[in-house]
Formats: structure tokens, sequence, C-alpha cells
């Protein structure tokens, strides 16, 4: 499965074929360390979008952080005002601690063809050191990822490895393979006008899911979802294995 669907080339678009245009939704929580590095790759992407001096996108960022109180879900509150702004046809939603290659938001408009509502992302991990960041993605097949950390003494980074390069990329894979919605909406790229269609990003504010209900409303519909090539390279400078299993308890 993941030869078949992950890590593809993108071919370009012709040059007579425009893109379209995509607002870019980047809601924060607190303070990372890795912050900055992450806003900045988005500004380093190979795409036709129009930049603007970093230090004007983070005064504006900082504008936008309030939010608006619109429902029960944070998450929700913090994007709306940045939902409402938004001026393109193509709305990507992107957690604080996601890092974008190049060709990342590419692979992701190449995804979104003529039946497809919404393009996501596999979570996957970045490259850091430590325990739990490497427990994210190496390989585990015959103990429990906790388990076998603690045996082998690994370091915070490691968690994170184990996990998503194992047993998280099995489930998700294995349910988009049967149309199951497994939605996470770390790195996403929907169609505005079909969330405007249902009220807008606000009529979500009630869940706290409100990944798997964007998700749900677009296959409700008949929309398609579709995992693109490249998976969510998650890059939190906060990396520990007690904030790793408070992520999975909740």
């Amino acid at each position: 499965m993941k030869r078949l669907k992950l890590h593809k080339k993108i071919i370009p678009q012709p040059c007579e074929v425009p893109y379209p245009g995509v607002s870019i939704l980047k809601p924060l929580m607190g303070v990372d360390p890795h912050l900055f590095g992450n806003l900045e790759s988005f500004f380093t992407m190979n795409y036709p979008i129009v930049s603007f001096p970093m230090d004007v996108v983070i005064a504006f960022i900082l504008v936008l952080k309030s939010g608006e109180q619109v429902g029960v879900n944070p998450k929700i509150n913090n994007m709306q005002p940045g939902y409402a702004a938004a001026k393109y046809e193509l709305i990507m939603i992107s957690d604080s601690g996601i890092r974008m290659k190049e060709d990342t938001l590419l692979d992701m408009v190449y995804h979104m063809t003529e039946n497809v509502g919404l393009v996501h992302q596999m979570p996957f991990s970045s490259d850091r050191e430590g325990f739990a960041a490497s427990l994210e993605k190496v390989p585990m097949k015959t103990f429990h990822f906790m388990e076998t950390a603690l045996k082998l003494y690994l370091s915070p980074g490691i968690v994170f490895q184990i996990y998503f390069g194992t047993v998280q990329a099995r489930i998700y894979l294995a349910a988009d393979f049967v149309r199951v919605n497994c939605h996470t909406g770390m790195s996403t790229l929907m169609r505005k006008s079909l969330i405007d269609e249902v009220g807008g990003i606000k009529a979500f504010g009630c869940y706290l899911a409100e990944d798997f209900f964007f998700a749900k409303s677009l296959t409700d519909r008949g929309w398609r979802l579709c995992i693109s090539s490249q998976p969510a390279w998650q890059n939190s400078g906060i990396c520990d294995v007690s904030s790793f299993q408070a992520r999975l308890t909740r």
C-alpha cells in the first residue's frame, strides 16, 4: 500500500494550465521552538503564490491568534478570522507543528481531482533527536512500542517515529483503501465552496473532532477523500514521552 500511495514524483502542469489559488490557515497553539522554521517552510514552497516579508507575516499571525468565539472547539475559534478572510477556491489547514517541503502543496493540489473534496496527509514525523521523536518512525513488529522503547532505553524522539511509521501508518492506509473516514486534520486541503455550503468552518465549532466531521460532511454529499503521496511532516520542538502519551490519550 505505501509503495502505491506514498512518495510519488509529481509532474508539473504545463505553463498554460493555471494553478488554483490556495488560502492557508495556520492555527497556532502556545510557543514552539520550531515555530519560525515551520512557518518559513510555507514561504519557500515551489508554488505560484504571492510571498510577503516574514516580519509582516508574523505580525499578521499575531493579530489572528486571538481568534473568534464560534463554538467549543478552540482550533475552529482560532481559524475563524482567517477563514472569513480567505478568498481562494482551495483552503489548506496546517497545524503549527507541520513543516512543508518545497513540493508539498503541489503534491496535495495534484491529488485534488474532479471528484475529490478533501486531500489529507498521512501523519509522519520529521527527523529529530531524542527518544520520543525516533519512536514515531522506527519499525516495530513484535513488541508494544512503549515497552520496546523502555527496554531499549531509547530517546524521546524515537517514540514518535515508531508509532507513526508502523502502527498509525498501517491503520491509516488500510482505512483509506476501504474508504473509511480516517482523516486527521493536521494537514488538509479542502474545497472552500463545499464548506461554505454548510455554513463555513464555524458550523463545525460544536465538535471537538472537527476533522472527522469535515470529512463526513463531504462524503455524505458524495465527495471522495484522498491521501496525498507526501506524509505530513510533524516538526514540533516539544518532544518528550509524557507529551506523546498525553497526545495519544487525548
